[in-house]
């Protein structure tokens, strides 16, 4: 089987849904959530009623590793529709469920204001808001908070986010994977943990949760890693699904420049959420002037130091 990009895969994909549909004699279709923004999702459009929906780059991915049929999946994406149900618009749609999530400005500016969606620009990044509504039993139903939700709640995109980003990590679902050194790439980690204090410490790990790279937006999850580290938090969010965060006395180690070089220069460009590199400290949220580029600069220049300390202790050594 010839495996096919992304793109392709997300029409064909949606294709054999619509034709699956119609055999059956539905007239429904499939629609997309927050289709060109960040963490693309399928569902069915039921109107006054939401589903359950896929990860549309999950699915992908297992497509690619895998190499399922197209069939096969489009009937298990059914099936998971069809087991979960159906719940009220007015249910998922509640402040209560809204989520902060990220995407890249550049790439989602026009969809962004083309469909009345609020956000706030930060950076080369765009805030903007879905709702999450988790079932007990694992379904997932979320929709796009729109310019029509936020005059009914009579609140500014700002206002929301001050109001959204205090939930704490599990809320959100904020696991931390830490790194571990090895010569493969991505060949490393553990199991990922809920972002707390008692379970991280000081080495770099990787962030995500329920709302992608999101997570690095919430001060509390933040806090669980400055209290783990002792030091200040780096953070480079290189990606629409997770992002880098490690104590910035790691950034002299070797394998960790490597990993991170890895990262933002091997996730594809679909995906890349910003160039930019930030720092949380003492509850305050601070960006790196040059972003990528400075923070390697920062790193050459801790080797550097470090390289002359050695020859200096060297030095000292031998006139003894």
């Amino acid at each position: 089987m010839n495996l096919i990009n992304y793109d392709q895969f997300k029409v064909a994909y949606l294709q054999k849904i619509a034709e699956l549909l119609d055999q059956h004699g539905y007239s429904i279709r499939p629609v997309v959530i927050g289709e060109g923004l960040s963490l693309e999702k399928a569902t069915l459009d039921l109107g006054d009623k939401i589903c359950h929906c896929i990860d549309l780059q999950e699915i992908y991915s297992d497509y690619c590793k895998n190499a399922r049929p197209m069939f096969s999946i489009v009937k298990d994406t059914l099936d998971c529709f069809r087991e979960f149900g159906t719940i009220q618009r007015e249910q998922v749609e509640c402040i209560e469920s809204v989520l902060a999530c990220v995407t890249n400005f550049e790439k989602s500016k026009e969809i962004l204001r083309g469909k009345g969606i609020p956000y706030l620009a930060v950076g080369d990044m765009a805030v903007y808001y879905r709702f999450d509504y988790e079932l007990p039993f694992g379904g997932t139903m979320e929709s796009i908070v729109t310019k029509d939700h936020l005059l009914k709640w009579k609140f500014s995109a700002e206002e929301l986010f001050n109001i959204v980003r205090q939930c704490e990590a599990q809320k959100i679902g904020a696991c931390a994977y830490d790194w571990v050194e090895s010569l493969q790439p991505y060949d490393f980690g553990h199991i990922p943990v809920i972002a707390r204090a008692e379970d991280i410490y000081n080495a770099p790990h990787e962030l995500y949760g329920l709302n992608g790279a999101g997570a690095i937006l919430y001060p509390e999850v933040l806090r669980q890693f400055e209290e783990a580290f002792h030091e200040r938090v780096i953070i480079v969010p290189y990606s629409e699904r997770k992002a880098a965060i490690l104590p910035e006395s790691r950034i002299q180690d070797k394998w960790v420049q490597r990993k991170i070089r890895e990262y933002t220069e091997d996730t594809d460009a679909r995906l890349l959420l910003s160039r930019q590199v930030y720092s949380y400290t003492e509850g305050k949220f601070y960006r790196f002037k040059g972003g990528i580029e400075q923070l390697q600069a920062v790193i050459d220049q801790k080797l550097e130091s470090t390289m002359n300390d050695e020859k200096t202790l060297v030095g000292k050594k031998q006139s003894r």
